[in-house]
């Protein structure tokens, strides 16, 4: 019996590897690994900037590495598909060009949202990627409100849009959290502008000038010139614990140390964090502010204040009713990982109707599955 001619014809895997170390890069890798497992032999083009201080650098770094993809798909063998991460502002010129290319090669293509960029309002450029990419693309949401959006404001049909959450990504690797008191607050992310260092710090300054029995530990890399000086100064006057970066078991300890998790984030690209769900799984409240997906992965295992809110204020008065009352605390702790283990079953099994999809090329959403208005939060 012959091969199977469109088993012979490469998978194209498009999207950013680390460095720099980042969500978006995070769930790239995750999905290669399934695609990989699934033995799709997903030939893995790596658009990432790297590592560099300079932007500018960075952006002529992307620009070289998508001119290797132009090539890459243009001039080899027909693909049978192709997956790629969308850039969330101007590097989606980049994902028109290559979109252009795969569109006159007849090659069907899955498109993963992990920017919310766009979604707030309409913006030229999305709208024309989304035409590019033609009525055949699927689009993958990473919750209803970012359904909801690419169809109000792109009008893309219900049939290419579907659901997978990024708890799929994640692999359990702790059990619901036993009730303890709240004694330690905790921040994990790219130290960067918008991420909401600033306001973590305020909310630390607070505690420590009312004396309370809380630690503040920050994790995360900071080289930004405005926000290191304000850590450093945190941590010298014993109001912060700096972790610096953690990965691996140093990321399990951090969450292991922590009874609440802060991520008063106001990053034009925020979407779904995997952070939040990091800290869901270990069983962890959250307190953040409301963008992108955030309200809906959180649900009722935390705090999701408006993004105009005082956070450090309002965090504050919580922090307290739950330090001061552990019947207040306790049920938010078991929210947590039940808000996770809910979600990463679904995401699951459509992580699987996904993969079907890779499989099959020009495959549509199965009905069932499509996405309509109705499901989700109102755009905002």
């Amino acid at each position: 019996m012959g091969a199977d001619p469109v088993a012979r014809r490469p998978f194209y895997a498009i999207g950013p590897e680390p460095p720099p170390v980042h969500g978006m890069a995070l769930a790239f890798q995750a999905m290669v690994r399934r695609f990989v497992v699934e033995r799709l032999e997903p030939q893995v083009l790596n658009v990432s900037g790297g590592a560099l201080r300079s932007r500018k650098l960075s952006v002529l770094v992307r620009g070289r590495k998508y001119a290797g993809v132009l090539a890459r798909v243009g001039a080899g063998p027909a693909a049978s598909g192709a997956y790629l991460c969308l850039s969330g502002q101007a590097g989606m010129l980049f994902d028109w060009l290559v979109l252009a290319v795969l569109r006159a090669r007849g090659v069907p293509v899955l498109l993963h949202h992990h920017s919310f960029a766009y979604l707030t309002r309409r913006r030229r450029l999305a709208a024309a990627v989304f035409r590019m990419a033609g009525s055949g693309a699927t689009h993958i949401a990473l919750g209803a409100r970012m359904a909801a959006a690419l169809q109000e404001l792109y009008g893309i049909a219900p049939r290419q849009v579907m659901i997978v959450s990024n708890a799929a990504l994640l692999r359990p690797q702790c059990q619901a959290r036993p009730a303890r008191p709240m004694r330690s607050i905790g921040f994990l992310s790219n130290l960067i502008p918008g991420k909401g260092l600033e306001t973590v710090l305020a909310l630390a300054r607070a505690v420590h000038q009312a004396g309370l029995p809380w630690r503040v530990v920050i994790a995360g890399p900071c080289e930004d010139s405005v926000l290191l000086p304000q850590l450093l100064a945190a941590r010298a006057d014993g109001q912060v614990t700096w972790l610096g970066a953690v990965h691996g078991a140093a990321k399990a300890e951090f969450f292991g140390s922590i009874d609440v998790f802060l991520f008063p984030t106001s990053y034009v690209n925020e979407a779904e964090p995997l952070v939040i769900w990091e800290a869901l799984m270990n069983g962890i409240p959250v307190i953040t502010y409301d963008r992108g997906c955030i309200a809906g992965q959180v649900g009722k295992a935390g705090l999701v204040l408006p993004p105009d809110a005082d956070f450090a204020a309002r965090a504050m008065e919580t922090l307290q009713s739950w330090g001061d009352a552990a019947d207040i605390f306790a049920p938010y702790v078991a929210a947590a990982f039940a808000r996770f283990a809910e979600e990463q079953e679904d995401a699951a099994k459509a992580l699987t109707r996904l993969v079907a999809i890779a499989r099959s090329p020009g495959r549509s959403v199965p009905e069932d599955y499509a996405m309509t208005l109705e499901v989700g939060p109102e755009v905002k």
